[in-house]
């Protein structure tokens, strides 16, 4: 290694994708016998490897669910009235909730969404920005 943190970090990095490139690339025969050589289960290795990957998906949906959370904060307050609600505002007001979050329009289909379903949405958002002022994230992993 090097005095540069940096530099080990890359190195580490570059280490790192080489042996997640070398597991891909290995057959599930080639996989098996390298374990049996370490004296391991390949069963209780698969279990263990899918509870990890549970887990880490857990964990990875609890972030995703935090980071609407907080797009959520930072969007407007506002809370859309279904007779009054003028259709063309309440479009680009979840187009920028959601865009604040991270997911395109264009990928919910938003010309597809009915009006109800815009107005629904952003009911939903409302609904969910008021469930998280009472409750906490989980703090599993």
């Amino acid at each position: 290694m090097t005095d540069d943190p940096k530099d080990d970090r890359e190195a580490l990095e570059r280490l790192t994708a080489a042996m997640v490139e070398d597991l891909l690339k290995a057959s599930e025969e080639e996989l098996t016998a390298e374990i049996l050589d370490e004296g391991r289960n390949p069963s209780q290795e698969a279990e263990a490897m899918a509870s990890f990957i549970e887990r880490a998906a857990r964990r990875c949906g609890k972030l995703r669910l935090q980071t609407a959370r907080d797009a959520l904060k930072s969007a407007g307050k506002s809370k859309p009235q279904a007779s009054t609600a003028d259709m063309g505002e309440s479009r680009r007001r979840l187009a920028a909730i959601l865009a604040a979050g991270g997911v395109s329009m264009a990928a919910r289909n938003e010309s597809e969404l009915s009006d109800n379903d815009v107005l629904g949405m952003l009911a939903d958002i409302e609904e969910l920005r008021a469930r998280s002022k009472t409750k906490k994230p989980d703090s599993d992993l």
